[in-house]
């Protein structure tokens, strides 16, 4: 307490008051303490709330009321995580409309029908989206994620897709076909990250979209593991994106070693997770 008190209390001027002292201690905090500093005082509370101490909101697997909704939208978290959360498409809705500012949203296990609240003109321009393991959700689903909004507001003049910029996107574990491959070299030709492992219905077809037929140029990292359908022709195909820095495929067991080595062992400078267990 001593050490403390020296800390805040220096002269006859109070520190514990003083919001430049405060933010850079607040920001050594997790969300659980700076929850406990929101509640010591207003001043403490004004201070807690500050958005650069919130870049990241995870909320995994809490059910959400009126009081979360309404702190997540006065912290503006640049990233926000709501995976197996328990989430309405209302309550999502209510709150993307109220983010600008977010560029990151991760809905792991949530269904479509929650999902679907990001087709909307509100949605913020998100550059990362995880939506794997996500319940029913199939090619149609990601078509009208990414197709633009069927809605529009005031002062809005861009009726493209709100999802255009994305540059990372996961739909591990999601009922999605080479169709959806499809989609996504079309509306996504800036993607840098894409994960589709455990994406079962994926053949080589599907991932010759993304490489050959309308290659995704600025592709550097892909997960393909637990693709039991695709072959060698998939790694001859990906041998064309020369910025794909790492490649997963574990779990592939129609890919042969051999061929790992003959497209990607010399120095391409890809690392290939699970390359050894083929």
């Amino acid at each position: 307490m001593p050490i403390i008190k020296e800390c805040f209390f220096v002269g006859e001027k109070n520190h514990a008051l003083n919001r430049c002292v405060l933010l850079p201690v607040f920001r050594k905090l997790n969300m659980q303490d700076l929850q406990r500093c929101v509640q010591v005082c207003r001043h403490w509370a004004s201070v807690a709330i500050d958005p650069t101490l919130w870049s990241k909101i995870d909320l995994s697997q809490v059910r959400l009321s009126r009081y979360h909704l309404g702190g997540v939208v006065r912290r503006q978290p640049e990233h926000l995580i709501l995976d197996w959360a328990n989430v309405s498409k209302d309550q999502l809705a209510w709150m993307i409309a109220r983010l600008p500012q977010t560029r990151g949203i991760s809905l792991q296990g949530l269904s479509w029908t929650t999902i679907s609240a990001l087709s909307t003109c509100y949605c913020p321009p998100l550059h990362s989206l995880n939506i794997s393991y996500a319940a029913l959700f199939t090619d149609d689903c990601l078509q009208q994620l990414l197709d633009p909004p069927q809605d529009s507001r005031p002062g809005l003049t861009n009726t493209d897709s709100r999802l255009r910029h994305l540059n990372c996107l996961k739909v591990a574990g999601c009922s999605i076909s080479d169709y959806s491959m499809r989609i996504i070299a079309e509306k996504l030709p800036n993607l840098k990250v894409l994960n589709i492992a455990a994406c079962k219905r994926i053949t080589d077809a599907g991932i010759a979209q993304l490489a050959l037929l309308n290659p995704i140029k600025t592709l550097k990292w892909l997960d393909l593991s637990n693709l039991p359908r695709i072959t060698d022709i998939t790694l001859k195909n990906l041998s064309h994106l020369k910025h794909l820095t790492y490649i997963n495929l574990e779990n592939t067991p129609k890919i042969s070693y051999t061929c790992v080595e003959r497209y990607f062992g010399g120095d391409e400078g890809v690392e290939v997770e699970g390359k050894h267990g083929l």
